[in-house]
């Protein structure tokens, strides 16, 4: 039996690309450059998402972590303010919730002025 004098192999070698190759990998660099953009906007909404999240879930955390600390927060809370009491010009103020008196303050000027009654019938 003969030895063989030659066999086919792949090589890597340079090949000088001409005017088809040039005009195909421009494509194919457009279109990869396009999809990078797109990516990076993609990604750059979706972080804009995830730092909102982020941000209110760290305002959350403050808020729990003075309000333990202090152990107060404040809160909109219904008032009854009862003028004059406990004395004139001064002004009692007392939540509604709890009937707790919260404080007593000076009154105000227009609050020192009495409204009139007026007879709506003249």
């Amino acid at each position: 039996m003969a030895k063989k004098n030659k066999r086919t192999v792949l090589k890597e070698i340079k090949h000088t690309l001409d005017e088809t190759d040039k005009m195909k990998y421009g494509k194919y660099l457009a279109e990869k450059i396009s999809e990078r953009d797109q990516i990076a906007l993609e990604k750059k909404e979706s972080m804009s998402v995830f730092k909102s999240r982020t941000d209110n879930c760290l305002t959350d955390i403050n808020s729990f972590s003075e309000a333990l600390n202090s152990g107060f927060e404040m809160r909109q809370v219904k008032c009854e303010i009862f003028f004059n009491a406990p004395s004139p010009g001064r002004k009692t103020i007392v939540r509604m919730d709890t009937g707790e008196e919260i404080g007593i303050e000076n009154m105000t000027e227009e609050e020192k002025q009495e409204e009139l009654p007026f007879d709506e019938t003249e």
